[in-house]
């Protein structure tokens, strides 16, 4: 056989073995591998010696047993390479890190506070003497000139005049006999006379419908809320007026059961004398 005959009969062979082959059903044959020897070098053909139809056989391992090797014309040996010993020489360089040597800490030190400047301060400037201050006149002891003779009521409505008095810092009043006189007369016409004023040549306070001296008073006194203090004469304040008048300085009151009489000497509640007669509180 010629060479190009192997050479076509191994492509045949290679063609056969790169198709699909499409298996339809299992079948376990033997092969025997038969080495072919040309000037081309070795080539192994594979040769199917028998279909032995089985039933499910178990498969049977192929054990390739080692074959020479053939030098041909084709394979000529390799000389031996040489072997080159390389040697790896690593530069070392040597760096020097400088160390930092771990300062000591040093503990912080008190701040000093800045002491606070002193303003200059003034000099104190002389101040004058002080001067005696008459005492105030509501302060002034007020003597309560005792009732020598007269009704049970006498002293109980003189002290409540000069109490009120006191507020305003006027001289207190005394008892008098002719005034009560005058007074208790009249206070005795009352059933005949009715609530009216007798028209005498005194000041004169009425009241009616009270039982006491005290409230009586407190009654008179109360129309003080509405002075104006315009130094004017008012029906509506006439009795507070007259009370506290300055220049009053003699009082004599009557009684008949709740009617009251007072008659004042010297009389107050004049035109033009206001200013100088009711005076603010002390």
């Amino acid at each position: 056989m010629k060479v190009q005959d192997f050479i076509l009969f191994g492509s045949l062979i290679s063609l056969i073995q790169s198709a699909i082959v499409v298996v339809t059903e299992i079948k376990y044959v033997t092969v025997s591998r038969v080495p072919i020897i040309n000037d081309l070098g070795t080539i192994f053909t594979e040769v199917l010696l028998e279909d032995t139809p089985t039933q499910n056989p178990e498969p049977t391992p192929i054990i390739e047993e080692p074959q020479p090797a053939i030098i041909t014309d084709f394979e000529q040996p390799q000389p031996p390479q040489p072997i080159v010993e390389a040697t790896v020489i690593t530069q070392i360089h040597e760096v020097v890190v400088p160390i930092e040597e771990e300062q000591p800490q040093l503990e912080p030190q008190p701040q000093l506070q800045p002491q606070p400047q002193l303003e200059p301060q003034p000099e104190p400037k002389p101040q004058p003497a002080p001067q005696a201050q008459p005492e105030p006149q509501q302060k002034q002891k007020q003597e309560q000139a005792p009732v020598q003779s007269g009704p049970s009521f006498a002293q109980e409505i003189l002290n409540a005049h000069n109490q009120k008095r006191s507020l305003h810092g006027v001289p207190p009043l005394i008892w008098d006999e002719n005034l009560y006189n005058y007074a208790q007369n009249y206070a005795n016409q009352f059933d005949q006379i009715g609530f009216k004023h007798s028209g005498g040549p005194y000041g004169e306070n009425l009241a009616l419908g009270l039982n006491d001296a005290t409230s009586v008073v407190n009654m008179w006194y109360s129309e003080i809320k509405y002075y104006s203090w315009n130094h004017q004469y008012s029906s509506s304040t006439g009795h507070f007026s007259q009370v506290v008048w300055k220049s009053t300085s003699k009082l004599g009151c009557g009684r008949s059961g709740n009617f009251w009489i007072c008659s004042y000497s010297s009389p107050g509640n004049l035109s033009g004398a206001f200013a100088q007669n009711v005076l603010p509180l002390v």
